[in-house]
């Protein structure tokens, strides 16, 4: 927690460091003395100090927002009593904007504008600004293409011919998971497996692609969409005449599926804030390909012979 002394107390501290990781932080505003009520009024509702925040970026003008507030106005309403110091007392919440680029780490000023307000002591005062650091975290792609070739979110890449339905993205840190349907493709020479179909959870949220109930080179795709929470801002685009379907989820996380005959190539985005909370086929998104073959716990597969199989059958 932040703490913003609006009068005659120091900030502390002066510098907080959070991530793009979709979490909320409090920043607590405390008045050091008494609110007082003007002359011959008896609405409390006047009984306040008005304080407006804004947010100034330092440095790389043409980046996006930063950092964002719960709200941009905030009342500090008199008290009966001032309690260790406190007269009165506010909150307002703040989080890192997951901005899906490498932009880097950047800091921002959470500022207050000069005070309007009937009383000397407070009105044109500006109280000191705090400075918030955003620690960029990276997203990261997973893909399975083709027979299908798997490049995990890390860039290893590796090869699965097997078929059945196997576990291609779990979130650890919140309800997401995306399984992948795997079928015979039908070569006559070597064993191979193509993607024929997935199903993606995020909360209420549940979308499936399904070609794997047709016959190869026959089967037409099937979209079906669940949702049960109201507020879901889910997405679905098509293009190339329904041959590429992306579904975005209201995390950041996306997928898209390029269709053919035999079945379809899949790009899944993870956002930052799955960072180093994944599981499944495309790997641990931790910057780490080494790790990337792991058991259902996360532990790594060390297994030096044959560890690729050992891992495909551990997500199947």
């Amino acid at each position: 927690m932040t703490a913003l002394h609006i009068f005659l107390y120091q900030l502390q501290p002066e510098l907080s460091t959070i991530s793009e990781d979709g979490k909320e932080y409090q920043l607590r505003m405390e008045s050091t003395v008494p609110i007082v009520c003007p002359e011959f009024s008896d609405l409390d509702q006047e009984c306040k100090i008005s304080v407006k925040l804004t947010t100034v970026d330092q440095g790389k003008e043409h980046l996006g927002l930063n950092l964002a507030l719960s709200s941009c106005h905030v009342d500090l309403h008199r008290t009966s009593s001032c309690v260790n110091g406190t007269c009165s007392l506010a909150f307002v919440y703040y989080t890192a904007v997951t901005d899906f680029s490498r932009d880097g780490n950047r800091v921002t000023s959470i500022v207050v504008e000069p005070i309007v307000s009937d009383d000397f002591l407070w009105n044109s005062y500006i109280p000191d600004s705090i400075q918030i650091r955003v620690n960029d975290v990276p997203t990261a792609y997973c893909y399975s293409f083709t027979d299908p070739h798997i490049i995990t979110f890390d860039g290893r890449m590796y090869d699965n011919f097997k078929t059945g339905t196997f576990v291609l993205y779990k979130s650890m840190s919140r309800d997401f998971e995306v399984h992948v349907r795997q079928w015979d493709c039908g070569s006559l020479h070597y064993p191979v497996s193509c993607n024929c179909g997935f199903v993606a959870k995020e909360e209420g949220d549940v979308v499936s692609l399904d070609m794997c109930s047709g016959q190869l080179h026959e089967s037409q795709p099937y979209l079906f969409v669940k949702s049960h929470d109201v507020t879901s801002n889910i997405k679905i685009s098509e293009s190339y005449l329904g041959r590429k379907v992306t579904v975005w989820f209201s995390s950041g996380a996306f997928i898209r599926a390029d269709l053919s005959e035999w079945g379809m190539s899949l790009t899944i985005r993870a956002p930052s804030l799955d960072y180093r909370n994944t599981l499944g086929l495309c790997g641990t998104f931790d910057e780490n390909p080494e790790n990337d073959f792991h058991d259902k716990n996360g532990i790594k597969i060390d297994q030096t012979f044959n560890n690729c199989f050992a891992f495909i059958n551990e997500w199947r």
